[in-house]
């Protein structure tokens, strides 16, 4: 019991020195660890109760506070993986609803502004702006109207033991997307590199990104080492796809929707 008491004491401690870092979720986990009730049992197994609680009451703010929690400080235990999979969902609707604030700067459009002119001050893509606003064509904007712009601090990680691929938003964990298949051949253990370039593509053809049919084809992210790939998985009639990472389709549009040349992918085999 003492034991315990004092673990949880060193615990608390641990978290409140990494509220600032990582935000509300830390914050109020340490006032709730503080409390004698929660010094002897498990903080992740409490954490992950409250969520599922939270989660049925519609409180998904407070159910967000213990996913993070447990995403943060409690990666390996067996639920953890439920946890990142909801906050995963979770962060995207943040993402992708222009109501949400969450990730998100307004602008106000100014008397000759286009989208291009805008993602390149904001560091961001024209696809990715019309994808979070809503928008059909870029070029119907108008003066006063207002816009959330998302800055794509992203960066990706590629577990290949795991088989998972998680995507970053600057230092916090925004999504995770399974691995079904990978081709690489490697000594290394760590690799890092970065985009090149992302592209669409059919069984005969690539496309730019901003070409008329970029939007309505397969996309895929070409690495800058080794012609490594994130792709889709393979179709039964394509030939060779080459090295990389293979992907639900699905996944691989959100992926892509949020990243750009340059985007940091650490890649671990």
């Amino acid at each position: 019991m003492i034991t315990l008491l004092v673990l949880a004491l060193v615990f608390a401690k641990f978290v409140k020195g990494k509220a600032q870092e990582l935000g509300e979720g830390a914050t109020v986990l340490y006032e709730e660890l503080s409390n004698a009730e929660s010094q002897v049992n498990l903080p992740s197994v409490q954490a992950m109760q409250a969520a599922r609680d939270f989660l049925e009451e519609g409180n998904y703010s407070k159910a967000r506070e213990k996913l993070l929690f447990i995403v943060n400080f409690y990666s390996d235990v067996p639920f953890a993986k439920d946890a990142r999979r909801i906050l995963g969902a979770m962060n995207m609707d943040h993402l992708m609803n222009p109501s949400s604030p969450k990730y998100k700067e307004s602008y106000q459009i100014k008397s000759g502004d286009s989208l291009s002119k805008i993602a390149k001050r904001y560091d961001t893509t024209v696809e990715n702006i019309m994808a979070v606003n809503g928008l059909k064509y870029s070029n119907r904007i108008q003066p006063g109207q207002e816009i959330k712009i998302v800055r794509m601090d992203f960066r990706i990680l590629v577990d290949v033991q795991k088989k998972i691929i998680t995507v970053f938003k600057g230092d916090q964990f925004l999504n995770e997307y399974p691995i079904l298949d990978t081709l690489i051949s490697s000594r290394k253990k760590v690799i890092t590199t970065s985009i090149d370039r992302i592209l669409g593509f059919n069984r005969t053809s690539t496309y730019q990104r901003g070409s008329s049919k970029y939007y309505s084809s397969q996309k895929m992210i070409i690495l800058r080492v080794g012609d490594l790939q994130i792709r889709p998985v393979k179709h039964p009639d394509e030939s060779d796809p080459g090295a990389g990472f293979f992907i639900n389709k699905n996944d691989m549009e959100e992926i892509a929707l949020f990243m750009k040349s340059g985007t940091q992918v650490e890649i671990q085999l």
